[in-house]
């Protein structure tokens, strides 16, 4: 995030207190002192010990900028696993990557009203509380009660001890990373450092700051190089074990649960009967009458250009926008858990019923909504594989009208023409995608969408990706209620979605043997005491951050 105007970043304080600092020795040198008389120059002696100050203060330089880059913690090492070293850099990368993200998930449930059940205490070090987690942890050799240090160290030992023995294994079976993998990272890093950048601060600076000292670029890489290795040989491997499943294997796993595969096609228009205050018995009887009422006169349309028209027409002043694309209430492709989770279970039931046909209606009021829906085609078992591609895309302003909408149509031209005038490669499509997009979900991984299947993605995007057409390496502009998309496709499979969920799902259920017999062969050599040591730093600098935060609100 951007610094505000009016505050100092870490940097430009941290050279204001240097600046103080050096004026305040200065002050001190130039005060008088006791007047002494001095022995005659020796000009030769005095070069010999000039040379040799130089020297030293090159020395202690050096060393100071060893210590504060992290040299030593990239050399030490603090564990191996069969027969790679683990450094204690490394290990505080992965140490503090397991305390972050149990604060970021306990963070993430607060803002949603959910209790999590880690009761990490974040105004205190992990070694300064006991664990109450629902990990089980080995019994500590002192008999004390085990602390979130503790469960931090395994978090960190387990995750390295599985990535590594995975990586080996991947290497073994030649899967290894490509130049799209490593473009993908780039882009990570590229993000970062941008991030970085507009704090003031280096990407390695940035890097110690976030998770200590000798965590730069290359430990950090080399971390999110395994992550990706580990991912795509899990992937490999489940889809190897799902397509180890023959026809009938198939069919009977789709037999078995058709509400998970089936799909269909449907119109709803929501009407929200909240109201402003739960204790006004009044206002929420209104509230759902008069939705009711714009609910009957939609589904008393003949047909779905008639529904479509109804909703246009009841629409209020603020809504004519949304509701101007004839889309805007259709869901098509749409799962029965997932129509569930958008609407409700009443609404799901309803569609879903076996006996329903296409240009059924009705009306359903719920507890906080009332739905008008018109069925476009019941429940049926789609055949469409899966897309892969990459875009951008640039968003339309808040309320634009059409000069502006213009103006971004503009915009993701030139984004295009810049693309079709260098090499026309995948990677520079992903690096003009991380530096253009405004698609947050998207952008740090260069605009990469894997396997799109239909119901999945707005439906102007959609459409562009499953047109029959469509090549490896087309581009396009698309539109859509969010913008204007730069497309670039890369490739189909032609397998049904759902087949390819079901052989998933098989593969998912086996890969976690294959992972834990990898696992469960490692051969590790733990340095307990310098792991101990190097947990402890960790703890520091997070006690330090914590006194500072305490401190500066």
């Amino acid at each position: 995030m951007a610094k505000k105007d009016n505050e100092l970043s870490a940097a430009e304080q941290y050279r204001k207190e240097r600046k103080a600092r050096i004026a305040k020795a200065n002050a001190a040198a130039g005060k008088k002192g006791v007047s002494v008389s001095l022995p005659p120059v020796n000009k030769k002696r005095n070069r010999i010990i000039s040379i040799v100050i130089i020297i030293l203060a090159a020395l202690l330089v050096a060393v100071g900028l060893i210590f504060f880059f992290g040299v030593p913690q990239q050399l030490n090492t603090v564990m191996t696993i069969n027969g790679e070293k683990v450094s204690e850099a490394e290990f505080t990368y992965y140490y503090k990557s397991a305390y972050n993200y149990t604060v970021q998930m306990n963070s993430y449930l607060s803002q949603y009203g959910l209790s999590s059940d880690s009761g990490l205490d974040t105004t205190k070090a992990p070694s300064a509380q006991e664990y109450n987690g629902s990990t089980e942890l080995e019994a500590r050799a002192d008999g004390k009660a085990n602390t979130w240090q503790d469960y931090f160290i395994k978090q960190a030992t387990d995750e390295l001890t599985q990535q590594i023995a995975i990586c080996q294994k991947a290497a073994e079976e030649g899967i290894t990373l490509d130049e799209t993998d490593q473009a993908d990272i780039d882009a990570q890093l590229a993000q970062i450092e941008e991030n970085a950048q507009q704090n003031d601060y280096s990407l390695d600076a940035y890097l110690r700051a976030v998770y200590g000292r000798g965590v730069g670029e290359k430990v950090f890489r080399k971390a999110l190089e395994r992550n990706a290795l580990v991912t795509k040989y899990q992937d490999a491997k489940t889809e190897e074990l799902g397509s180890k499943m023959t026809a009938d294997e198939v069919q009977a796993a789709y037999d078995e649960d058709k509400d998970s595969y089936d799909v269909a096609d449907v119109r709803v228009r929501t009407f929200s009967t909240a109201t402003s205050s739960t204790d006004d018995e009044s206002a929420a009887e209104q509230a759902k009458s008069d939705a009711e009422s714009k609910a009957d006169q939609i589904v008393a349309a003949a047909d779905e250009a008639g529904y479509i028209q109804a909703v246009k027409d009841t629409a209020s002043e603020d809504e004519q926008e949304t509701y101007a694309d004839d889309n805007a209430t259709l869901m098509r492709s749409v799962t029965k858990s997932n129509l569930s989770s958008r609407t409700s279970s009443d609404v799901a039931d309803w569609v879903f019923s076996s006996d329903r046909q296409a240009g059924d209606k009705t009306v359903i009021t719920g507890d906080n909504a009332v739905y008008a829906i018109y069925l476009v085609k019941p429940r049926y078992l789609d055949m469409d594989g899966t897309r892969t591609v990459r875009h951008i895309l640039i968003n339309y302003e808040e309320g634009a009208d059409a000069a502006s909408k213009q103006s971004t149509r503009e915009q993701a031209q030139k984004i295009l023409d810049e693309f079709n005038s260098g090499d026309k490669t995948e990677s520079a499509f992903a690096d003009l995608a991380v530096k253009n997009s405004q698609d947050t979900g998207s952008a740090s991984s260069g605009g990469l969408y894997e396997d799109i299947y239909r119901g999945q993605m707005v439906i102007p995007f959609e459409d562009w990706c499953f047109d029959d057409a469509r090549q490896a390496g087309d581009t396009g502009l698309v539109e859509s209620s969010y913008g204007v998309h730069v497309m670039y496709f890369i490739s189909k499979d032609e397998t049904p979605h759902y087949e390819q969920t079901i052989r998933t799902n098989k593969g998912s259920e086996e890969i976690n043997s294959v992972i834990d017999e990898i696992t469960g062969a490692v051969t590790a050599d733990k340095n307990t005491a310098k792991i101990q040591k190097t947990a402890d730093k960790c703890d520091d600098s997070i006690q330090t951050a914590i006194n500072r935060s305490s401190y500066n609100s």
